[in-house]
Formats: C-alpha cells, structure tokens, sequence
C-alpha cells in the first residue's frame, strides 16, 4: 500500500506484513472511548488486519455501525438524518415526505409477504418514475457521504464484534481507493483531482450559504479542487466560526473563532509535521458536523507555479488576536514587517488628526464670533431703541 502522508494514523501503525484474520490486532481494544482512538485510525486499523465483521459508533443519539469483509466496508447502517437515502430523495424534490412515507410501507409490506428484501430505489423507480442511473448516481453518493462522514468521528464510544463475513467483492467502495481520495482532496499536490469524488454530484457554488445536513463540507472542498478556486470557506456552527482560505482548490489556512472575537486562532500549513497533522485534524471535525451553514467567497489570486509558495506569509489577517502553529521565527519577521506599517499609518493618522483638530478650532473661532457680533448687534439695537424712547418722554 503507497505511503500516505496526510493522514497520520497511517505514520502511527507497523508496517509489518498484514496476514488474513477475522479479529482485529492485539492492540485494539473491543471496545473503548473514540477520545482515544478516532474512528479514522480504528478504521485503518481495522482494514489493515482483514478484519471481518463490525464497528459500532455511537454518540449520544447518534448510531453508525460500518460492516467489513476482510477489511473492505460493504455496508454502513446510520441514523444520520443527512445520510438517509429517503432524505436526500425528499432534497432532492423527488417526493414530499407523505409520499416518502408511502414509499417505505410499501417496502415494508413487500417485504414481509414476499420475504425478500425490496431496495427503496425500485419502488421509487416504479412509483415515480425516477431514472435508474439517478437512483445508483444517489446511492454512491450516499455511500461516499456515509464513509466519509465515519472517519471524522474523534468523540463518543465504539464497540467491535467480529464475525464470519463473506460478500462479493465487487461491493462497497475499495478503502485504499476511499484514502488515495482523501489525500488528493486535501493534500498540497498540485496534480489533477482524480477518485472517488470525481464523478459525483459536487457542491456547486451560491450567492448565499448553505446549509451542511445538505451539502457537506467535503463536497464544496471537492468542488473548489475540481475547479481550482481560490476564497475562503465561511462556516458557521451556533455561535463559532470557520475559515478555510484556499489557494487553487488547495486548503492553506484555518481561522477560528466566535461572533463576537473572530478569527482568534490561525493554522498555517506547511511549518512543522506537527501543525500539519493538527491542521488535518481540524478539517476533519469541520468535516464532521451535520448542522450549521457555509458559504463560499471567491478571491482574485495571481497564478503561481507552486499554489503553495508562501502560503504562510500570504494568507495572515492584519485582525488576528491570537496565532497557533506559527514558526516563532516567522512570526518575528511578520510582526516588524507589520509594526514598520503600523508606525507609518500612525504617523499618518496624526498628521491628519493635527489637521482637523486645526480646521475644527478655526471653524468653532468663526462660530462664536459669529455669534458674538449677532449679539452684541442685537443689545446695540436694542439699547438705541430704549434711549430713543426715554428721549421722547423727555
């Protein structure tokens, strides 16, 4: 199996020689908490020792349970609203739920008094009317949304049961190919994108945001690396918030924060294994939420040879509290290059300020002088008029 850099809990395992077995290795516990081991390196794990049988997650109302046959995922049960396949059907305006629900009681129905299991996607070829190839383009979607979504579980408890499995081969999606993808979506490579997210129905982009139990984040990132955009990716979940700049459909950099303190934390690429793998890791728990929203601002960026030349220095927000994973080197060199054009727009700043201050003091002079002559205008007429009369009397 090719070497994969960018994830690493593939740099964490032996690469000993792989012999066929039913049960996972000896130092994966059957059942534990996700803190300790993330799905993504349980899985991997999983598929480097054949393991047969199946991994269930679960996080407080949450349920996945991901089936194997000699370490190959055939079959994904979920409770995730956004991965039901009736759900993306009501999404994609196929049916309402009403009829959804006629859908599934009819499954039900055929299903007990024939005795074999009927797919939702004939009956709802049958009774709607909707094409076949739509119907299997849907399913991959679905699976590729189920697997993608199981390795970004870092939070909740697993559970192991092996068993004896056999399925045809030609089953499920290959795990080596389900890796090789990721790594072309988030990798720093500037090669063509190619895997299992080339021939799927991809974010497209919107002037507004989106919502993520509808688009997932990998589809927009597949989208933008299919195109080789450049923006940034605005993510909103409660009240956090999400930045992810990208320089020719490449991530480069990750911005968090809240509402009210936006863009507290910085993550560069690129300065040490280290903030790399903590970069990864970010990712795949923005990867990992099912609510919130997203949008995407595209940016104006010149073409370069290598998308990633410099990508620390040029993706820094002048409005940054706070940086993590930045070379203290780096840094030093940012912040005089910063403080020379602080100093210069400060000195700027006063000048112009001296320069109303002057113009307000001159304008409040005219004012009440302006005002004096008023009225010491008013009192003169005023007095003549008293002295014309007390003359009069006389």
């Amino acid at each position: 199996m090719a070497r994969n850099l960018l994830f690493y809990w593939v740099m964490s395992l032996r690469s000993s020689q792989i012999q066929n077995r039913s049960r996972p290795s000896a130092d994966i516990q059957m059942a534990g908490q996700l803190h300790d081991m993330p799905s993504r390196l349980l899985i991997h794990r999983l598929f480097q020792t054949k393991f047969s049988g199946s991994l269930l997650l679960q996080y407080r109302d949450r349920r996945k349970k991901i089936w194997f046959s000699r370490g190959e995922i055939f079959k994904v049960q979920s409770n995730l609203i956004p991965e039901l396949l009736g759900k993306m059907m009501v999404d994609r305006r196929w049916m309402n739920e009403e009829e959804l629900r006629l859908c599934l009681d009819s499954q039900k129905v055929l299903t007990q008094s024939t005795g074999a299991h009927r797919k939702l996607g004939e009956i709802v070829q049958e009774v709607h009317g909707i094409d076949l190839d739509e119907i299997e383009a849907l399913v991959d979607q679905q699976k590729v949304q189920s697997i993608v979504q199981s390795l970004t579980w870092s939070q909740g408890n697993y559970e192991i049961s092996p068993a004896e499995i056999s399925v045809d081969e030609s089953e499920g999606l290959k795990f080596e190919e389900v890796l090789k993808s990721l790594q072309a979506l988030l990798g720093t490579s500037a090669n063509s994108f190619k895997g299992i997210f080339d021939h799927l129905e991809l974010w497209n982009p919107q002037s507004g945001a989106t919502e993520l139990s509808k688009t997932p984040l990998w589809a927009v990132l597949a989208f933008c690396r299919k195109k080789g955009l450049s923006g940034v990716i605005n993510l909103r979940r409660q009240n956090r918030l999400y930045e992810i700049v990208l320089k020719h459909g490449i991530p480069l950099t990750y911005y968090e924060g809240s509402l009210s303190q936006p863009r507290q934390t910085i993550i560069v690429r690129r300065v040490s294994p280290e903030h790399e793998k903590y970069f990864i890791d970010q990712i795949f728990k923005l990867m990992s939420f099912l609510t919130g929203s997203l949008s995407f601002r595209p940016l104006e960026m010149a073409h370069s040879s290598d998308p990633t030349l410099d990508a620390s220095l040029s993706q820094f927000r002048d409005d940054t509290a706070i940086t993590k994973s930045i070379h203290p080197a780096e840094l030093l060199q940012i912040s005089q290059e910063k403080l020379r054009i602080y100093k210069a727009l400060l000195r700027q700043q006063l000048l112009e300020l001296s320069e109303k201050i002057r113009l307000s003091s001159l304008r409040l002079f005219r004012h009440w002088k302006e005002v004096f002559l008023q009225s010491w205008s008013r009192a003169r007429q005023k007095f003549q008029k008293l002295r014309a009369k007390y003359f009069k009397h006389q």
